[in-house]
């Protein structure tokens, strides 16, 4: 079996909400484009190639991926972000006296701090960053572009346009073998985070109802 076979057997035996979720980039985007206005359903897709350019989402998925990341695809605008804030929160768990830290409840700390000690993830990017979200969006673009390369361009869709510009560190900047040994564990905290979050987002929209 040659390798072009084997890929196309591995990404034909993902999720179809995953494929649907990737090959359909519009409909997770969180604002509207202007070179796509009006368009169809079929001209859309007849045109993937050219929508994916126009919004800087890479089209293909990678032949080498990790497909435990595809947990995080179509999730909702506000379960994202809350992962993001826990994510942070879990990395940033033995440095208690940073300022953003603040940004978490009490209950979302003892959370935080708790997975943190028993599955320590380590900060990857050491810029200055005000918030939660920006910490841990970026820390997860890292991750992913690490794991599963191309798949935060279609997840930035759905965010807010605050996090437009926010891309993942250079490979030269971030140690590859660190992230080869770490990241299976950092996968599970981050998805142990989106489990977090959605539970969290459910139980308000219940509340609500």
């Amino acid at each position: 079996m040659n390798k072009n076979r084997i890929v196309l057997d591995k990404i034909m035996k993902l999720d179809e909400k995953f494929l649907s979720w990737w090959y359909a980039p519009w409909k997770n985007c969180a604002r509207p484009s202007s070179w796509s206005a009006g368009l169809g359903e079929f001209a859309l897709r007849d045109d993937y190639r050219h929508w994916c350019r126009q919004a800087g989402v890479i089209p293909t998925i990678p032949a080498r991926f990790d497909e435990g990341w595809c947990e995080l695809a179509a999730l909702p605008t506000p379960v994202l972000i809350t992962t993001a804030r826990l994510y942070a929160g879990v990395v940033l768990h033995d440095q208690q006296g940073h300022a953003a830290l603040h940004q978490l409840t009490l209950e979302q700390k003892r959370w935080c701090f708790g997975l943190g000690s028993t599955q320590p993830v380590r900060l990857l990017n050491h810029k200055s960053m005000a918030t939660l979200e920006e910490i841990g969006f970026h820390e997860i673009a890292n991750w992913l572009d690490h794991g599963f390369p191309g798949m935060w361009s279609h997840l930035r869709l759905s965010l807010p346009t605050m996090f437009d510009d926010l891309q993942p560190c250079q490979a030269d900047v971030i140690n590859m073998q660190f992230l080869s040994l770490r990241s299976a564990r950092a996968r599970r905290c981050v998805l142990l985070c989106s489990q977090r979050a959605l539970t969290v987002e459910t139980e308000k929209q219940g509340y609500l109802v």
